[in-house]
């Protein structure tokens, strides 16, 4: 046997050997490579996920039971929702924000934010703050982010868990905290992977009357998409253009006196 034989030989042992004993390789981490911002002469930003990022296994309940109420008839809509969140001072800003993965209870209670009970009707995920709106800037870093709708076992009708690779616009508290909450409504759903001001956001659940004035009409193929969970569809009740969608609230900020900090 030659020599380069022999060395092509050990080194083809030496990677089954380290796969044997290691296991695969770890999983992407998200990078900037994996986001694209551009910019047109007004500054608008168009931003575009390449499909280089491989997220990890999606863990779907096997069982599924819904649990979680579905109304909250102390807080009707937007402007109830936008006032309380000002009030108690948890406004931080608007924010584009990507699903890296889906944590597990076992890795959520290894968190030092989780608390419970209010972790047990939370789902905890890994995610990636693209983008600040209101303060126009790039963002791009990777946080955990708590929602409290349910969780994989026991959710909330028409509203699943957010999948690994969900893109979606929430108003935010700050995320110099290391856990990210949603503090306004439900997020607004973003099906593209190119994102601009006339990309469609999709509001689920219940309609908003404070919001008509900027909806459009829904189709009705776009009411009800298929989830990780079948039994189980996401349920959108309307649809807003990105850009529409930062002026209203930008509108709200205005009429309350409250000026955004860049």
């Amino acid at each position: 046997m030659s020599k380069n034989i022999k060395t092509v030989c050990f080194v083809l042992v030496a990677v089954l050997l380290s796969t044997c004993l290691f296991g695969c390789a770890p999983e992407q981490e998200w990078t900037d490579e994996n986001v694209i911002f551009a910019y047109d002469e007004s500054g608008d930003v168009t931003i575009t996920f390449p499909d280089n990022f491989v997220y990890p296994k999606y863990p779907v309940a096997k069982m599924v039971e819904f649990n979680v109420s579905s109304e909250y008839p102390y807080l009707a809509d937007f402007y109830e929702w936008f006032d309380l969140t000002l009030e108690q001072n948890e406004f931080d800003s608007v924010y584009l924000i990507k699903v890296i993965k889906l944590l597990t209870v076992e890795e959520a209670k290894k968190l030092d934010a989780y608390m419970y009970p209010m972790s047990s009707y939370s789902t905890y995920y890994e995610i990636v703050v693209i983008y600040d709106y209101l303060n126009e800037k790039e963002i791009n870093q990777t946080h955990y982010f708590r929602f409290a709708r349910g969780t994989a076992e026991n959710q909330r009708k028409g509203l699943p868990p957010f999948q690994n690779g969900d893109t979606f616009i929430s108003i935010c508290s700050s995320i110099d905290y290391r856990i990210l909450g949603c503090t306004v409504m439900e997020p607004f759903y973003i099906l593209d992977k190119e994102i601009s001001d006339d990309t469609f956001v999709y509001k689920m659940h219940s309609t908003s009357q404070d919001m008509a004035d900027i909806a459009i009409e829904l189709m009705e193929e776009e009411k009800t998409i298929v989830s990780a969970y079948e039994e189980n569809p996401r349920i959108f009740s309307q649809k807003f253009k990105l850009g529409d969608l930062i002026e209203f609230i930008r509108n709200a900020l205005e009429e309350r006196g409250y000026e955004i900090q860049k």
